[in-house]
Order: structure tokens, then sequence, then C-alpha cells
């Protein structure tokens, strides 16, 4: 303090230093207040900081005032008394000793300072990282071809989409590629269906690779799900990172916003409505009541077969032309029971959902060898559905065949080439499934087959074979057989023919499409109910006593019906002459009726109980398999039943488990099988007639045999052909057969 004390302008000093510390500015005061004794002198007056000079009390300067600290000083306001040795770099501020060395340093700071602020003056004044980052910003804004997104700035250009960034820590730009193609997002489409609520797809197109992609909206959030698509899409050339999927998506939105087409498809071939049908949808037109005209609204997903379906509008001279190859060339390429029926299956096809009584899908089934000509018939039938180089293959998966049934919807699909034997699921399965129309969900227009556990058939089914599709008569009646006899070496008339109905095959659409339309325009489903109860009525007469025969008589009903409304379209449309029509009716129901009747000869041969029937005979006769009765005779012998020598002889007693198992063995070596259930094939022997009497509600009979109560099948003997062996002894006849086990 001794420098404020005795310096003319100590005090102006100590505040400018000290920058009017509060503390300084106190002790200062009370320095002052008490006149203290200045504990610094000899030391100041030797560094020349005060004038040279003796103090009054101790007549010259000491170094004892530096040896210890004043014994009271100032500290915080408050008087503090200091111990004696206190070391000088814990004296308190403003010590005189420290202040000098404070202003050493503080002299020279401020000479380095005045030297950096001229060097700073003189360099140009670098700008903070936070405006050169926004700087940075501002001109990648500026740019075209960039857009932002939540503060990320992305771009394309040839070599694909990348994102531009600011670093951080330099404020300097960079770029790096997210993908190394090109994609847009071209349209968003909806796609609307019988089947549920619409999809909607997001289209995408790669001019890189010149593709496009159609997304699901359900898949495009998801990056697991939308990775293996573009992979499968683009294939292995298309490079990108599947954590950066996010930010690809949001790009190629905000780059093709504004250039994005919302529009609307349907996913179904065939009618909007089947209770109130207004229109019928292909790839290339739209038929309703007022006419037919061109639209490209429908888009069939799907295999290729399915892509393929499409009708055409022909104008009336070509309309009429080929309705007479036809006529001339095409009825022609086989007999008319033949080709008559399988035209009328595809017709019907058009229009079977929408107005036919029948709820079921009847199956068209061409039976001939090698060269019978049913490939040629059959492809000429898809081509009322559009322009197929090949058909569906019976190769193909089960699953694959009931997905494609489902896409052939309000149209034709042809099954080429069955082979008995040859496929690898049940066959048996797949035609009540196709017929019955089981197995119905929904299906996503927009995706593959594996997005869905189960379809069903929405057409109708034609199969080339050169096998009967079963043995068992209830498949086969929901089939309607046609046996195509083998044509002969000399073709030459049938090749002719077929030649020319092939240059008219890319049209006949044409046919199906005019068909369609005359049916929206004039016919009603009543007006189909009624004429299809008049058909059945006549029918149904040769076969009502058949089991299967109301199901047979209402295919071929179905059939005949589609075939008499086209050849009264085409008298009213002046396609042929009224005649013509009539005489076409008259062959068909002549073909019609002579099929039924072999079929129900077919099916009642096939049925399960005239199966079971026919082997129980046949093994009956060869000694291995008898009666109870007959044991003593035949010891090692299978018994497989029983007859009551209290009753007459007319009827004998079958043990049902082992009779069925032993007749399931054989019919099983025979290349066959029954997969009818004991219960099943007791039903239809006792409604046949077959079993003589059972228990009230049942088709077996509870008798005792030895004791013991066994369910029997009471037959009546003829229906096996079988006589009790130890009544032919006794009358002579006969002598006991050999032990079974050495024949």
């Amino acid at each position: 303090m001794h420098l404020a004390i005795h310096t003319k302008n100590g005090a102006d000093f100590i505040r400018e230093t000290y920058n009017n510390h509060p503390m300084a500015i106190s002790q200062l005061k009370h320095a002052i207040a008490t006149n203290q004794r200045p504990w610094s002198c000899a030391r100041l007056q030797t560094e020349k900081i005060c004038k040279l000079g003796l103090h009054p009390k101790l007549g010259k300067a000491k170094d004892h005032c530096f040896s210890a600290a004043p014994p009271m000083e100032m500290v915080g306001g408050e008087l503090k008394r200091n111990p004696r040795k206190l070391a000088r770099d814990r004296w308190p501020q403003p010590s005189p000793i420290r202040l000098r060395t404070d202003l050493k340093h503080t002299a020279k700071t401020k000479m380095e300072d005045d030297d950096e602020t001229k060097e700073k003056e003189d360099k140009p004044k670098k700008k903070p990282l936070s405006e050169r980052i926004e700087e940075a910003k501002a001109i990648i804004r500026e740019s075209s071809s960039v857009v932002e997104i939540n503060g990320l700035f992305f771009g394309q250009d040839e070599n694909g989409i990348y994102e531009q960034t600011v670093d951080a820590r330099t404020g300097i730009p960079s770029q790096r590629y997210l993908t190394n193609f090109h994609l847009t997002v071209e349209s968003q489409r909806e796609v609307r269906s019988l089947e549920g609520p619409p999809d909607t797809l997001i289209v995408l197109y790669s001019d890189t690779f010149k593709k496009k992609v159609e997304v699901p909206a359900e898949v495009w959030p998801s990056s697991p799900k939308m990775a293996p698509l573009l992979s499968m899409a683009f294939g292995c050339e298309a490079v990108f990172s599947p954590i950066d999927l996010d930010k690809i998506r949001a790009a190629i939105t905000k780059l093709s916003e504004g250039t994005i087409n919302k529009t609307t498809s349907f996913a179904d071939f065939g009618y909007d409505s089947y209770s109130k049908p207004t229109e019928y949808r292909t790839t290339d037109c739209r038929i309703t009541a007022e006419g037919i005209e061109e639209a490209k609204e429908l888009v069939v997903g799907g295999f290729d077969q399915a892509k393929n379906l499409g009708m055409k509008k022909l104008d009336r001279e070509v309309l009429k032309y080929v309705t007479e190859c036809l006529i001339n060339d095409v009825l022609k390429i086989h007999q008319p029971e033949i080709t008559i029926t399988a035209v009328a299956h595809a017709l019907q096809a058009g229009i079977h959902n929408a107005y036919m009584p029948l709820q079921k899908a009847p199956i068209l089934w061409l039976q001939g060898i090698t060269g019978s000509g049913k490939s040629t018939l059959a492809l000429v039938c898809q081509a009322f559905y559009g322009v197929f180089e090949h058909m569906v293959s019976i190769s193909s998966t089960l699953r694959s065949l009931e997905y494609l049934s489902m896409q052939f919807k309000d149209s034709l699909m042809v099954i080429d080439d069955y082979k008995g034997g040859n496929q690898k699921f049940n066959m048996i399965e797949l035609l009540q499934q196709f017929y019955d129309r089981s197995g119905r969900s929904k299906m996503s227009s927009s995706t593959n087959y594996n997005d869905s556990s189960s379809y069903y058939n929405r057409g109708l089914i034609m199969f080339t074979s050169e096998d009967k599709p079963t043995s068992e008569a209830s498949t086969l009646a929901r089939c309607i057989l046609v046996d195509m006899p083998y044509l002969g070496d000399n073709t030459s008339e049938h090749d002719g023919r077929f030649n020319r109905a092939d240059k008219a095959a890319s049209f006949l659409s044409g046919i199906t499409a005019e068909f369609i339309r005359h049916t929206m325009k004039n016919k009603t489903k009543k007006d189909f109910e009624k004429e299809f109860g008049e058909i059945m009525r006549d029918l149904t007469l040769p076969g009502k006593l058949k089991q299967n025969s109301k199901r047979i008589s209402a295919n071929l009903c179905a059939n005949f019906l589609t075939w008499k409304m086209f050849c009264e379209f085409m008298a009213v449309e002046e396609l042929c002459t009224r005649e013509k029509s009539e005489e076409l009716i008259g062959i068909h129901w002549t073909s019609i009726k002579a099929i039924l009747v072999r079929m129900v000869d077919s099916c009642t041969e096939e049925q399960a109980s005239n199966v079971f029937l026919y082997y129980l005979q046949s093994i009956l006769s060869t000694g291995r398999y008898i009666m109870e009765n007959d044991k003593h005779i035949y010891p090692h012998a299978t018994v497989i039943g029983f007859i009551d020598d209290s009753e007459e002889d007319e009827v004998v007693y079958i043990y049902p488990p082992t009779a069925y198992g032993e007749v399931k063995k054989h019919v099983k070596n025979s290349g066959s099988d029954i997969s009818h259930s004991i219960e099943a094939i007791g039903k239809q022997l006792k409604h046949d007639g077959v079993i003589a009497k059972a228990n009230k509600g049942r088709n077996q009979l509870l008798k005792t045999v030895d004791g013991v109560k066994r369910w029997t099948w009471c037959i009546y003997a003829k229906h096996i052909g079988y006589q009790p062996s130890f009544k032919l002894i006794q009358g002579g006849d006969t002598e006991p057969i050999a032990d079974p086990g050495s024949i």
C-alpha cells in the first residue's frame, strides 16, 4: 500500500491495475485510513519504484521489511492478522512484491498482445466455423439438382443417388454415393380387386437398367423387405447398402416430386361384380352392355401365361370372317361332339360366374393318345382369351397351379399333357379344389404366390391327357370326359383346317368379347336360371337312378346352355343364318345326351362300392379268402365272412374291416386305390340295394358269431357270385380246393 500512499497517482494506478477489484480498493482504503507503516519501502526504493530516503522511524531502509508479511491486512473486507513467518508467495493481494511481478507480466503481456493485435490487423480475418458451414450449405441449396430433407442434401446423376454433406469440423462440402444406379418414382397405382380393399403399388423406374419394379405399399417403408425386392429386380449389378434405404426412399420421393403419376388399375381380369355385372375388363379393352372400348387400366400380374390374357375389339368385317372360320374350320378339326363341347366350355368361362346358376366349376377333360389332336384343339380354345404361345404345364407345382387358377378369373385355363402317376401331387384333391372352388382367401394382386396361404379357382379349367384323371367316381363326375380317337396317318385335311384356324386364333378373343357384350345387354341371370332348369329336366332322365348323375347332368347342362346362347348370339348378330344356328344347337344336344350316358355308366363302373364288389368276388375265387363255413376245407385261407345255416342261401355276412383291408391291398397292387372309407362304401352298397338288411340307421348288421357279437355287411350273395363250397361238395360236383398256400 506504500505505493498508493507515497506515489502521486498511486491510488489511480491500483484501481487501473486491479480493475477496481473490490478487495484491492478495500485494502487501499484501509491503508490510507489507518496510516499503516509502509512495510515495503526499502525494497521499493531499491527497485527504484520509490524515491530514496530514510524512514521517519527507522532512519534508513531496512531489508527486514521484506522478511515478513505485514502484521495486519485487509482480506475480503475483514482485518486479518498474519503469522510472522508467512511465505511471500502467500502474502495477500496487493502485496507490493507480487504487485511488481504482476506489473512486469502485465507489461510483457500487453506488449505481446499489441504485437498479436497488429499482426491480426495486418492479416485478413478468418470467418467463424458456424458461418463457414452455413455458407457451404447455402451454396449447395443453390444447386437445382439437389434437394434438402430435414437438413440433409440429396442429388442424382448418371452415376447414381448421392448424399451431399458439410464437414462439421472444417466446413468443407463432401459427396457420398448411396447407389450406383439411377432410380425414380414413376407412379403410384391403386389396384382394385373383387377380393378385398384396394392395394397400392409404388412403381419405380431405373434408367440405368431400363427396368421397372413394383413395390407394394406395405413393403415400401420396410428396408428388410425392400432390399431383396430391389436386388431381385435389378440383379447383382445394383450396388446399395440396406442401411441407406431410408435415405434412398426419401431422396427419390423428393427428387420425383411433381412427376409422380397417380393412377387406378384393376387386378382382376373379368367382371367388376357378379351380383350386378356392369363391365368386363381385359388388358386391351373394356366390355359393357353399350359396347367395347379400348382401355389399358388392367394389369394382370403373376406368371407369363396369366399376363397373356386379353381380348380384341374387332370391326364388323373381321368379326364375321373369324366367325365363319370358327364354324367351317375350328369346329371341323375333329368330330363335332368333341369340338363343340370344347368350344362351348371355352365360351362358358366368360359368362359362368356372372350368369350361370351352377356355382361349381366343371372341368373339361380331353383324353386321347398322341396324334389325336387334343393339344391342337386345346390351344385353339385357349386363344378365346388371348394369344398364348404355350399352355400351362401339368409339371408345375400344386401351389402354382392353384395360384394360376385364381389369376385366370372369368376365363379359361388349359393345363396340358397330364400323365397318370407322374404328378407330384394328389390329382383327386386338385380336381376337387378346382371344381368346388375351395381354399378361398384374399390374394394380393401385386405380389407373388408365396404371399398367400391358399387360393381358389376363379375361371374354368381344361385338361389334355392320355389317361383318365382318376378311377374315383365322384371325381370323374366333376369332369366332362371327352374321348378323342386317333386321327390316323392321313391328316392333310385336318392340317389344312388347323392352319386356317391357327391364323384366325389371334382374333378368336374378339368373338368372346362380342359374346360377353351381347350377353350383358340382352340376358340376365334369371334368363339363364329358367333355361338351365328346363334343360336339366331333360338331361337327368337317363341317369336319374344313378349316383353322381345329377352332378354330371348339371355340368353338361351348363355346357349346352352356353352353346345354345352362343348360337342364338350368332343368329341375332347375323354372323350366321338362323338355320345354321339351329343346326349347331341340335348337333350339340345329341352329343350332350350321348356324353351323359357314357359318363353315368363310367362313373357307375368306377363307383367305390362296385370296385369293392368286383375285387371281393375276384379274391374269393382264388380260394385264399373264404367264409367261416369253409374253414375245414381251407384251413390256411383268410376268413372274411360267414353264412348263417339257419337262413336262406341268398345272403352272406362279410366282416367289413377284414374284407376292406384285403380288397384295398389288391386294388393297390393293380396300380389304383380305393380312397373311400368303410362307412362310405357301406352307404353306397346300401343305396345300390346290395345290402339285404342292416340295423336301423346303419349300413351294417350286428350278428352273433360263435358267441361273439360282430358288425357285418349282410349282402346278397349274387352280387359277389358266391356259392358255398360245402354245398358243392355235398352235391358231389367238385372236390375240395387244395391248400392256398401250395398254389
